[in-house]
């Protein structure tokens, strides 16, 4: 389930469960939105049963209604810990499953009333994830499973079948992963990755060949109908003999409905590198329509019907039901870019934005055309006005275009040479003046020949207005002011405090109206002035980036992220509530608001006279004041940059930590792969601040070439420690922004994916690992595999910490080592760094090790960053050697300390201490084995193996049994024995590469 680009890419592979969709009405066309939503989590899956309904999804969060309207929410499910993607009612139990969101697999709970009292049952699966469940033919069928993923997990279907709710039975066969099941003329089918089984009673499946990856299941009269990859629908009688039709072949289709007759489709595609939500409908199975969702700032992911009211639901609580509402009633464009701008003269909207160099237009704000730019696909269109009797637009690259219809249009280029982005124009004293994003202004009388006016100031300029005698331009940190457009001031000038970046002061929006100047920018601020010199700050009550601002059906009207302010007079300012989208621009037409943003964002607003419940009726627009003014939105992108930088907003990411996804970005010779829980974005709003809120947030994922300070940092570590290095280092970096703060993430609990590609020519030989090189110039292994892919060779490395990765040639032989029997282990170990020879340049195999000498080699086989030298025993001093590994060793649950909370590091280590730490590494690693299981039989087999303490016996089996540790001989385990320093290189190279990571 994977989308590669040539260029950097962003893909979402699903591990489990469902891909983000919509769930479509069955009915009607009109949805009732429950405003405000009962509750702000996901919510993912919905059932009828015993009169009532039941939601469930992330948090364990548990809702219930008897009419889909009024909704109660109950004690939460698990310990808020949870993701419930599924649930199902019959013989009087419901039965939800899900999973945990601690990594630590499937979970499974019943409740005889829905509510309040909810039971777990006991399934023990490493990565495992349930995606569907349904009640038929008598009993519960559960179905989920593990994507293979290496190191991570080995992939199996698995299926839990019960008829009573409290009795578990379970099957785990194949190697892929099932996503949904269905019932119908006696009989189970469950779909899944590039897999079908069919069973007649739950228990006993057949595989049937399958080609494709389906997604979701649901039955009707006759048939069972599943959707999937590829655009796909596929049907069966039988659920053995599989047809399939192809409806939109660039989309995943995550979610199938049926009801009354009607089938509706839900998923998504990308167009470009933006993800757009597709929705079909079909009466017949052949013949799909394209319908609009009934929200844009919610993914739904279910629905049931039941007590005569259809309801679906979704992620942020979202709750719509089938009836007639008011409230924000969404419009889907089916533009599917970024809007930035739009206006609207004589009966028609006209919206610009995105990179297809597209004008949209409208006669109702609901119904948009596309009118392609004859030969200028490509240029952006960064704002568009009416202006002297026709259209006028701006373009990224440079260009004036101009329409008297909207329809046709001229193209005008500023210059012959290095076009500029324009981001603004208007028309006053008789000549169109332009600004763009290098600090110039442009001036023409007629539309043809430009000429450049340098302001002499260094700043990005985003918007202009002209009040008369005096015109304003606003931009980075900036706002310019000029009596004749040739000679420009700057009238107000925001101080850069440090370390704060400078797109925090960007002013992004101006209008002159109502006898003054009004700006907007980030992080809610809104200036005034009267004369364009001398400029007072408003109070906005917001936070938010304000994208632009129009004077409008008279009031100021400011627009920006999932925000809408009015004011009559630029000074006091109201928020309108129901802002659920990135507006760039808004725009009026005597009856209602226009406000288009991101990704086609339109939606169409009406204030309507207060009743004494308040309220507004809510949508989208751009527009000029009724002068034919000059209103303004800047350009923006919420969502990310070109090039090894990808930005992913944080209602998004919690999508897809809800998935357990894991995200790959991929650049010409890189490779990073994130599951996405391992990012917990509700412990990183907290370090944001008490005001973040999820959407606020966005998650940057970065691979890039260090800065020349860093660099010089790794030739100087490599010329200190004797490696040579191949190829040029690498930074893999996220971080997480949000509230003009930013934090950065480094540090994981599983082993996160990369792989750097060896540069041509390169011998895969003269590459002994990959390493950290941290900020005070200290160096650290980190577990590397050189593999061969498609040709090319590539270091596949694994760390649990964000750094810069440098890949190096360091070849160690120890002279001791020549003639003894852990040889190879001993030099691999010292290649990688893992283990150091004495002050003599000898290893001294046969020495018994201290506990602070061991510890230290696995943190260093491990990869742990030990720059951290808090203190975590009494006898461990912060500035002790071994202080570093000491605590990465704690906080990664390997050493707990004695029962005086002491660690002794002086004292020897023997063989039955270290595999309990050895044990506890397997489960860092993933490759923990049930000692338990194993501990009688393993330990038999040494005739001394009665000697292993009782605390120690479950590690020691397990260490035995995964082929990490052996035994002195045969017969002789010694787990009283000292430790060796050759058995620890012996011991550290098994455990990394039982666990793939060597």
């Amino acid at each position: 389930m994977m989308k590669r680009l040539t260029a950097a890419a962003l893909v979402f592979l699903l591990m489990v469960g469902v891909l983000p969709a919509w769930a479509a009405a069955a009915t009607k066309e009109v949805w009732n939105r429950e405003s405000p939503y009962p509750t702000a989590q996901n919510l993912s899956s919905i059932t009828y049963g015993d009169n009532q309904f039941v939601a469930l999804g992330s948090n364990g969060e548990l809702l219930t209604s008897p009419d889909g309207k009024d909704w109660t929410a109950k004690t939460t499910v698990g310990n808020n810990d949870v993701y419930l993607s599924a649930i199902a009612y019959g013989n009087g139990v419901y039965a939800a499953v899900g999973s945990s969101t601690m990594g630590n697999g499937a979970v499974l709970y019943t409740s005889v009333d829905g509510g309040n009292q909810w039971t777990k049952k006991s399934y023990a699966g490493y990565m495992v994830s349930f995606s569907d469940i349904v009640y038929a033919g008598g009993k519960f069928v559960a179905v989920g499973g593990v994507r293979d993923m290496g190191m991570i997990s080995q992939g199996k279907s698995v299926v839990l079948t019960s008829s009573d709710g409290e009795n578990w039975d379970k099957k785990e066969f194949g190697t892929k992963p099932l996503y949904g099941v269905a019932f119908n003329n006696n009989k189970f089918v469950a779909v899944g990755d590039k897999t079908i089984i069919t069973s007649t009673d739950g228990t006993n499946w057949n595989s049937v060949s399958s080609t494709y990856t389906l997604i979701d299941i649901t039955t009707d009269e006759n048939m069972f109908i599943a959707v999937g990859e590829g655009g796909k629908v596929a049907t069966s009688e039988n659920g053995a003999s599989w047809s399939a039709v192809v409806v939109d072949a660039p989309a995943t289709f995550g979610n199938i409905n049926y009801a009354n007759g009607n089938y509706y489709i839900n998923g998504y595609k990308y167009v470009g590198s933006n993800s757009v939500y597709v929705h079909y409908s079909s009466t017949n199975l052949t013949d799909w329509v394209s319908s609009t969702s009934p929200i844009s700032d919610s993914y739904l992911l279910d629905m049931a019907y039941g007590n005569g009211v259809y309801v679906a639901v979704g992620n942020k609580g979202a709750v719509l039901t089938s009836e007639d509402g008011e409230n924000w009633e969404s419009v889907s464009s089916g533009i599917g870019e970024h809007l930035q701008n739009v206006v609207y003269h004589e009966g028609k909207y006209l919206a610009v934005g995105g990179y297809t160099s597209a004008v949209y237009s409208s006669a109702d704000g609901k119904n948009w055309t596309s009118n392609p730019i004859a030969d200028n696909k490509g240029a952006a269109i960064n704002k568009i006005v009416y202006i002297n009797g026709h259209y006028a637009a701006v373009s990224q690259y440079g260009q004036v275009l101009f329409s008297d219809d909207g329809e046709t249009w001229t193209v005008n280029p500023l210059t012959s040479n290095s076009p500029p982005p324009i981001s603004d124009i208007i028309y006053a004293n008789d000549q169109y003046m332009v600004t763009d994003t290098y600090g110039r202004v442009y001036t023409s009388s007629d539309g043809t020949t430009w000429t450049s006016v340098n302001t002499g100031k260094s700043t990005s300029l985003f918007g202009l207005a002209y009040s008369g005698s005096v015109y304003a331009a606003v931009g980075e940190q900036k706002i310019l002011s000029s009596t004749d457009g040739e000679i420009w001031d700057v009238s107000w000038e925001l101080e850069q405090k440090p370390g704060q970046p400078i797109n925090q002061l960007w002013v992004k929006g101006i209008v002159y109206a109502a006898g003054k100047f009004v700006a907007v920018g980030m992080k809610g601020t809104i200036l005034t002035s009267g004369d364009g010199q001398t400029w007072v700050p408003s109070t906005s009550g917001v936070t938010a980036q304000l994208n632009g601002v129009k004077y409008l059906n008279g009031q100021f009207v400011a627009v920006g992220d999932k925000t809408v302010l009015t004011s009559p007079d630029g000074i006091v300012w109201t928020s309108v509530p129901g802002a659920t989208e990135y507006f760039t621009d808004v725009a009026y037409d005597g009856s209602q608001y226009v406000l288009v943003g991101a990704n086609g964002a339109v939606f169409t607003l009406k204030f309507v006279e207060d009743d004494g419940n308040g309220g507004n009726d809510g949508n989208s627009g751009n527009g000029n004041s009724g002068n034919g003014g000059n209103g303004s939105s800047g350009s923006g992108n919420p969502s990310g940059q070109d090039g090894p930088q990808k930005t992913i907003k944080g209602e998004m990411w919690n999508d897809l930590v809800r998935k357990n996804a894991v995200v790959e970005i991929n650049t010409a010779n890189a490779t990073y792969r994130i599951p996405a829980p391992q990012l917990d974005l509700s412990k990183i709003l907290k370090q944001l601040g008490n005001n973040v809120r999820l959407e606020d947030v966005s998650v940057n994922i970065e691979i890039a070439k260090p800065d020349d300070e860093t660099q010089k940092r790794v030739e100087t570590a490599a010329a200190e420690s004797h490696f040579a290095l191949v190829g040029q280092p690498i930074e893999f970096r996220i971080t997480v922004t949000g509230g003009g703060s930013t934090v950065e993430a480094n540090k994981f609990n599983v082993y996160v994916e990369r792989s750097i590609e060896l540069p041509e020519g390169i011998d895969p030989s003269k590459i002994t690992t990959a390493v950290v090189v941290e900020s005070d110039g200290s160096v650290r292994h980190v577990p590397t595999q050189v593999t061969i892919s498609d040709g090319r060779y590539h270091a596949r490395i694994n760390s649990l910490t964000n750094s810069v990765y440098a890949l190096v040639y360091h070849p160690v032989t120890f002279k001791d080592a020549e003639r003894h029997w852990a040889k190879n282990s001993m030099n691999d170990m010292g290649s990688r760094m893992v283990v150091k020879g004495k002050e003599d340049g000898l290893f001294h195999p046969e020495q018994a090790i201290t506990r602070a000498e061991f510890i230290s080699i696995v943190a260093r086989g491990l990869g742990l960053r030990t720059t951290d030298t808090s203190v975590s025993y009494a006898d461990v001093t912060a500035n002790a050697w071994y202080s570093g590994s000491v605590h990465a060793a704690h906080e990664y649950g390997l050493i707990k300390g004695d029962e005086k909370g002491m660690f002794r590091p002086e004292a020897l280590m023997t063989r039955e201490q270290a595999m309990v730490i050895i044990a506890q590494a397997m489960k860092l690693t993933g490759i923990q084995k049930d000692g338990a299981n194993a501990t009688a039989g393993k330990l038999q087999a040494f005739k001394d193996g009665e000697q292993v303490s009782q605390w120690a016996k479950d590690a020691v089996s397990a260490c035995l049994q995964a082929g990490i540790v052996s035994g002195r001989s045969a017969k002789e385990l010694a787990p009283k024995a000292n430790l060796t320093r050759a058995e620890v290189a012996v011991i550290v190279q098994h455990l990394l590469q039982k666990s793939n990571l060597i």
